[in-house]
């Protein structure tokens, strides 16, 4: 995998905490933060299909449920009568 370079600005707190952090988990700094970020994207993907799936089964569900036309589950026409012209 290719890898980048970025510059993030954080407060010197959050540095020193992060520092420490990644001290304490025996890793380079650069790679707790790597981690740490990788973990938010996987959240918020995770979190995104959850979303997806509920609209889905939503969904889903409205359209076993089906619709009142108001025709009893009977057309009273035929193709031909909604054809005329």
């Amino acid at each position: 995998m290719a890898r980048s370079r970025m510059t993030v600005a954080v407060s010197e707190e959050t540095a020193a905490e992060a520092r420490r952090l990644a001290e304490r988990a025996g890793v380079p700094l650069s790679k707790w933060v790597e981690k740490a970020v990788e973990a938010h994207i996987r959240v918020q993907s995770d979190s995104e299909k959850s979303r997806r799936n509920r609209s889905f089964r939503r969904i889903r569900t409205r359209l076993k449920k089906g619709y009142d036309l108001g025709t009893a589950g009977c057309a009273t026409w035929t193709r031909e009568e909604l054809h005329e012209r």
